[in-house]
């Protein structure tokens, strides 16, 4: 779905899907290699770099972007969906966030034989739609929707007042603001340019 609507948005661009642990393109093929709110949900992180800083040419840029830490209102979000759902779907929140330090992304990126390497966590205080509105757009955009599109009207609706509930707290003229940070890293790709 999010290769159909980015083909759509920008035609122009050659859209591929590939394993990003192990990329399907030639060494020394690209300028520029990103990974924005990816690297985290990835099983070998540091081989996932190392196919990003193969695939560019040397010494050229190599950014990733991972989010955290957790904001309180998904704090609230994972609570909800382990009392609702189980701790087998609330994980997902735990994934989210779980690269939430820039020393490790620090690590990762060095390890990976990246050189160069620069890491800074930002705080961000996104406002986004009203609480029962987010909440739906963030789950059926993510792999909770698997989990909750088969859910009863009723247990929809549990689910979805315990939430807006929760999130009350955080809601700033009927918007939900959500405090957390970005962990941003840049590196070069190894040899000369």
């Amino acid at each position: 779905g999010m290769l159909a609507t980015a083909r759509a948005t920008a035609p122009e661009i050659e859209w591929r899907q590939a394993n990003a642990e192990g990329l399907p393109f030639d060494d020394d093929t690209f300028d520029v290699a990103l990974c924005s709110l990816g690297l985290q949900f990835f099983a070998d992180q540091g081989r996932a770099l190392q196919e990003m800083g193969r695939v560019v040419r040397p010494g050229v840029r190599v950014g990733v972007a991972t989010v955290g830490p957790t904001p309180p209102a998904f704090r609230e979000l994972r609570d909800v969906l382990s009392e609702h759902l189980g701790d087998h779907v609330a994980g997902f929140i735990d994934a989210v966030f779980r690269l939430d330090d820039p020393a490790r992304l620090d690590e990762l990126m060095s390890t990976a034989g990246l050189e160069q390497v620069a890491t800074s966590r930002r705080e961000i205080h996104p406002t986004v739609d009203p609480p029962a509105e987010f909440f739906w757009q963030y789950v059926l955009g993510t792999p909770l929707a698997e989990h909750l599109t088969n859910l009863d009207d009723g247990r929809r609706s549990a689910l979805e007042r315990a939430v807006v509930e929760r999130w009350q707290r955080f809601t700033v003229d009927g918007q939900l603001v959500l405090d957390t940070g970005l962990v941003l890293g840049t590196a070069e790709a190894p040899g000369t340019s």
